[in-house]
C-alpha cells in the first residue's frame, strides 16, 4: 500500500506535461476562515478547478497535490486531495490535451484524509482505496471515533477510462484480519 500522503509534494505548485498545477488559499466575506482549492493551468489559462465547497468549514481545509504513475508505465497522473478532519474529496486526473478526471471520490460516499494506492492484482495498475463515510451520525449511541469505516476499492477500467467500485473483485484483501 502506498499512502497518497507520501506522494504529495508539500509544495503549492508543480508543473508536468505542459500543465501548471497550483493550490490556492483564499478567504471570502461570507467565509472568514481561509480555504484552499487547486487549479490546472495551460499557457497561463485555468482549464480546470478542483474544489468541494462542503469542505470549506471548520478550522480551514487542506489541499495536497502530487504525481504518481497509477496506471503503470512512465506517465504520471495528478492526485489532488482536499480535506478537513474526518472528511475529504480526492481526484485523479490524466494530464493530456484536455485534462480528464479518472476518479472523483465525490461521486461516491467515500473519503476522509486517508487515501491509498495498491496493486492488488499485480497488473501494474494501482487500485485506489478509501473509507466509506456513509455511517457517520447514523448510530446515535456511537461517537464519530467508533463509527464503522469499511474500505472501498476502486479499480481502473481501461475501456471506460475511469475508476469504478471493485470490492467484489478484492474480497480477500477487504476481509483480511476479520
Amino acid at each position: 500500500e502506498i499512502l497518497m500522503s507520501d506522494i504529495f509534494t508539500g509544495e503549492k505548485s508543480l508543473s508536468y506535461n505542459g500543465f501548471d498545477i497550483a493550490t490556492i488559499a483564499k478567504s471570502s466575506k461570507s467565509e472568514p476562515i481561509e480555504f484552499s482549492y487547486a487549479v490546472i493551468k495551460k499557457n497561463g489559462r485555468v482549464v480546470a478547478k478542483f474544489d468541494s465547497p462542503h469542505l470549506h468549514g471548520g478550522p480551514g481545509n487542506a489541499i495536497d497535490i502530487g504525481l504518481f504513475p497509477l496506471l503503470g508505465g512512465k506517465t504520471k497522473q495528478l492526485i489532488i486531495s482536499q480535506t478537513l478532519p474526518r472528511a475529504g474529496r480526492h481526484w485523479i486526473v490524466e494530464l493530456t490535451a484536455n485534462p480528464k478526471v479518472l476518479f472523483d471520490s465525490g461521486d461516491y460516499e467515500v473519503g476522509r484524509e486517508e487515501v491509498w494506492a495498491v496493486d492488488l492484482d499485480g497488473d501494474g495498475v494501482y487500485e485506489i482505496g478509501l473509507y466509506v463515510t456513509t455511517f457517520y451520525n447514523e448510530f446515535a449511541q456511537l461517537s464519530v471515533v467508533a463509527t464503522p469505516l469499511p474500505k472501498m476499492i476502486f479499480s481502473y477500467v481501461k475501456r471506460a477510462g475511469k475508476y469504478f467500485p471493485a470490492n467484489h473483485r478484492y474480497q480477500d484483501y477487504l476481509l483480511e484480519g476479520i
